[in-house]
């Protein structure tokens, strides 16, 4: 599912076909957009982009583990693979015991006891959505394109001031939200749960 894709479906939705096959046909053919479609496709990329940081971010956050080594208990995260949002839990990986007295500040996490390493699990952002092309992260599985798409016909409504159809559209995307949530399809993260995967990141010394 690229950015594309799921474009092309709300436009369709809000009976904007015609603005829908000049976007579709201009990216399999390789022309140029008129001025008007390229504004759709401007302002669409922008609601997709915001649709799905807000499904992975407030509704299906996503999970990872990663290890970091420092030599001086300082642990930079922007030096994590993915956008940091939430630490949920730093492990010693010495002793592979939690790690209870840490401080996040700046873009920082300091501990207040001798640590040579630490294991990451913490909430991520999803990739930045900038072009048509772009692979929405399918990682999730039960997120599928209509989701999204409900979402995205929401935002514009709330964009253009249609505050009616907005309200109707919202509702009708957080009921798809709720299905997910409640069908059994969505697994939260459970504290306990060992980590899916394992990053080791190289140890930094600091000037």
């Amino acid at each position: 599912m690229t950015v594309k894709d799921v474009i092309c479906e709300a436009l369709v939705l809000l009976g904007k076909d015609d603005i829908a096959d000049a976007i579709s046909g201009s990216v399999e053919s390789g022309t140029e957009m008129s001025a008007d479609t390229k504004r759709y496709a401007k302002l669409f990329t922008l609601i997709a982009d915001s649709v799905v940081k807000e499904l992975y971010s407030d509704y299906f956050p996503d999970v990872r583990y990663e290890e970091m080594a420092s030599a001086d208990g300082k642990f930079d995260l922007s030096r994590l693979s993915y956008p940091f949002i939430r630490l949920i839990k730093l492990t010693d990986t010495a002793s592979a015991k939690e790690i209870t007295g840490y401080e996040v500040k700046d873009g920082f996490v300091g501990i207040n006891r001798p640590v040579s390493g630490v294991g990451f699990l913490y909430e991520y952002a999803s990739y930045d959505l900038k072009e048509l092309g772009d692979d929405i992260p399918s990682e999730k599985p039960y997120l599928t394109p209509d989701v999204v798409v409900a979402g995205m016909v929401a935002e514009y409504f709330c964009t253009i001031g249609d505050t009616v159809n907005a309200a109707l559209r919202q509702e009708k995307y957080e009921n798809k939200i709720k299905l997910i949530r409640d069908g059994g399809n969505y697994i939260p993260y459970e504290p306990d749960a060992p980590p899916a995967r394992s990053v080791h990141l190289p140890c930094r010394r600091w000037v």
